[in-house]
């Protein structure tokens, strides 16, 4: 029997921290492996919340996804996003994030290299004509849980990515019958430290080489990266021999695809920071 519809009331914030609440402990349960009864839970928020039925407490579920696709975090399968979110909403998951900092904290999520497959490289995102705009009531929460500013700061990430790209450059030389060349590949960034503009030496088949920059993230290949001052000068100076690696996805299902200078080309470029000097 279809659920009636209800009157359209505003949520109070108590019921959206409920429900958020309620959504996330549920993620997290499935994330460890349990089985959770979505009804049963439904039936449970409806018992607290009598003026609220079961599609819209489902409803509500979907546009908390919704919110995590936009902040590019992981969302909950099972709760298709539906974008037809209130700022109300937004500020309950800003809530929850603020109180639980350990959900955007993804630094243990990544696999370990050794249950990494064979990374193999697929074609990049194509660039879309213009910017997905953020939405205004979304301004404040994404700067505050930015994606591309999360992997900046996690060096665990950023090293691990870096041994993948290392491994993976010396298994495809070797596999394709270069095995000196493999011995070769030089882990830049770790033996003679980082800021030279790239973070493996490896080579072609030919013997040029090849100036790789890593950039890895759990997030999906669309997530957006930072890239310093010295990189862009590098890849610039040296076209014919810089590349970005972009490793995405590394907490689930680790994939890997190349940007060629100029940059420009396959990424749209926007200043972050400024260098005051006196």
């Amino acid at each position: 029997m279809d659920t009636p519809p209800e009157p359209r009331t505003d949520w109070a914030d108590w019921q959206n921290d409920l429900v958020v609440a309620d959504y996330f402990d549920m993620f997290g349960r499935v994330n460890a492996g349990e089985k959770v009864n979505r009804l049963e839970r439904n039936r449970e928020l409806q018992s607290l919340m009598p003026d609220r039925n079961k599609g819209s407490i489902e409803r509500k579920r979907m546009n908390i996804s919704a919110v995590l696709v936009d902040l590019d975090m992981d969302w909950m399968q099972g709760f298709a996003p539906n974008d037809r979110y209130q700022k109300s909403l937004v500020d309950a998951v800003e809530r929850f994030l603020d109180r639980n900092p350990l959900w955007v904290d993804d630094s243990d999520k990544t696999l370990a290299p050794a249950r990494v497959p064979e990374l193999v490289e697929g074609p990049p995102p194509t660039r879309a004509p213009e910017p997905k705009p953020v939405k205004p009531m979304l301004e404040r929460i994404a700067r505050k849980y930015d994606h591309a500013a999360r992997d900046g700061r996690n060096r665990s990430l950023g090293v691990l990515g870096e041994e993948m790209v290392f491994d993976h450059e010396r298994r495809r030389l070797t596999n394709a019958g270069f095995p000196k060349l493999a011995e070769k590949v030089e882990w830049t960034a770790r033996d003679k430290g980082d800021g030279v503009g790239y973070d493996i030496l490896s080579f072609g088949t030919d013997g040029a080489p090849r100036k790789i920059e890593v950039k890895a993230t759990n997030g999906s290949r669309t997530t957006p990266f930072f890239l310093t001052r010295t990189e862009r000068a590098v890849s610039r100076e040296e076209p014919d021999v810089w590349r970005l690696y972009r490793l995405h996805d590394l907490s689930s299902s680790p994939g890997l695809f190349v940007l060629p200078p100029p940059l420009e080309a396959s990424v749209r470029l926007e200043p972050e920071a400024w260098r005051g000097t006196f």
